[in-house]
C-alpha cells in the first residue's frame, strides 16, 4: 500500500481588531509568518469576522469603535476555545482586570508589541512556525 501523503495542518486563523491600521500592519508584519492573518478596524467587524472565519484567536484593542471589551464578551461567551487577547496602550490595572473579566487570556501594551508571537504561542498550543522546521 502507497504511503499517502498527508496534508498539512490548518494554520491558525487570527483576526485582528483595530482602527488604527498602522498598527494593524505592524502586527500583520509580525505575526503573519505564524497564522492567517485578517483585519478589521473596529469591535463587531471583529465579532463578525471571529464568526464567519472560526478565528482561533481574536486581537482587540480596548479603545475602537465598538468597544473592544465588549467584543471579548461576545466572542468567548459563544467561543469559549477562541483566544482573545487584548492588545491596548492603556497601562492600567482597571483594564486589565476588565479584560479578564471579559475572558481575554493575554494582554499586551502596544509599546511592547515585540512579545505578541511568544505570547500567541503561550495562548494558542496550535501555533506553528514553520522556520522552526528549518533548525
Amino acid at each position: 500500500m502507497l504511503n499517502e501523503p498527508s496534508t498539512p495542518p490548518r494554520r491558525p486563523r487570527i483576526v485582528v481588531a483595530d482602527d488604527n491600521a498602522g498598527i494593524r500592519v505592524l502586527i500583520r508584519l509580525m505575526i503573519g509568518h505564524l497564522a492567517d492573518v485578517h483585519e478589521c478596524a473596529d469591535a463587531p467587524s471583529a465579532v463578525a469576522l471571529h464568526s464567519a472565519l472560526g478565528a482561533d484567536a481574536v486581537l482587540l484593542d480596548v479603545r475602537m469603535p465598538g468597544d473592544g471589551l465588549t467584543a471579548a464578551r461576545r466572542i468567548t461567551a459563544h467561543d469559549a476555545h477562541c483566544a482573545v487577547v487584548i492588545v491596548t496602550g492603556i497601562n492600567d490595572d482597571d483594564v486589565r482586570r476588565a479584560a479578564v473579566r471579559a475572558g481575554a487570556r493575554a494582554f499586551v501594551l502596544k509599546d511592547d508589541l515585540s512579545r505578541l508571537p511568544d505570547v500567541l504561542r503561550q495562548v494558542l498550543p496550535s501555533l506553528h512556525n514553520p522556520q522552526e522546521d528549518e533548525r
